[in-house]
């Protein structure tokens, strides 16, 4: 999937990153090509269109997205549905109930052996509720 049509189809979305940003999202993907990439704030699922787009291009990658919104899931696959709905096949979409802890201390542990967490992150992208509390913490 080429930029240029997630691109067009981002026009119309109602609110998320700009078209610039989604460039440069997009170009850092293909340029440092992560093999896991953590989304702190999915919002409507814009970047995650971007960055699946370029997962795409590469053939290869896993976005897991974290949000706290219920509504997530219809939204982020109305987003992908303007796009291309095969890019979700990149995307895990985590819902949680309180913060981004109750979703990552799971796998933080899942990887902790002896104290020692083994990393597994090759990019983190937060774009959150733009909160000390939420996304500083």
């Amino acid at each position: 999937m080429k930029f240029e049509t997630v691109n067009a189809a981002m026009k119309t979305q109602p609110w998320g990153i700009t078209q610039e940003q989604g460039r440069l999202l997009y170009d850092f993907i293909l340029r440092t090509k992560p093999a896991e990439i953590l989304e702190l704030g999915t919002g409507v699922g814009t970047s995650a269109c971007y960055m699946a787009a370029a997962l795409d291009e590469l053939g290869a990658g896993r976005i897991v997205t974290i949000d706290r919104n219920p509504d997530l899931p219809e939204w982020v696959r109305k987003s992908f549905t303007k796009a291309d709905p095969a890019l979700l096949r990149f995307v895990d979409i985590v819902t949680t109930t309180s913060s981004y802890n109750d979703a990552l201390l799971p796998r933080i542990e899942a990887r902790t052996k002896d104290g020692v967490c083994e990393p597994c992150l090759d990019f983190c992208y937060i774009d959150g509720a733009h909160t000390w509390a939420d996304d500083g913490l």
